[in-house]
């Protein structure tokens, strides 16, 4: 167990703590090199995007992404999310001609 500082009060806290025990902030679950991790809906929402020129994989690979960008979990990046949706939407076009 390692002592982080908090990000908004600088107090000393456990890394293994949700959030931090004298302001409440919460501790966003960060990669090596300091940036936030991709959110696991995301992941599966860009991967089935790949995917998308079968019709219901498609559907699913918008429909995920979108449920993940409602959660508004702050915790995580929505990368893939983000990607899913404007792939799929080009899908669409492209086949739509």
């Amino acid at each position: 167990m390692a002592l982080i500082k908090c990000t908004e009060c600088g107090n000393e806290i456990s890394d293994k703590a949700e959030q931090c025990p004298h302001c409440g902030c919460p501790l966003i679950p960060l990669t090596k090199d300091g940036k936030k991790k991709d959110s696991p809906l995301s992941i599966v929402a860009a991967v089935l995007a790949f995917f998308s020129v079968a019709p219901y994989i498609g559907y699913a690979a918008f429909i995920l992404a979108v449920i993940d960008l409602g959660l508004n979990n702050k915790k995580f990046r929505h990368l893939g999310s983000w990607f899913a949706i404007v792939f799929v939407i080009f899908i669409l076009i492209l086949t739509s001609m």
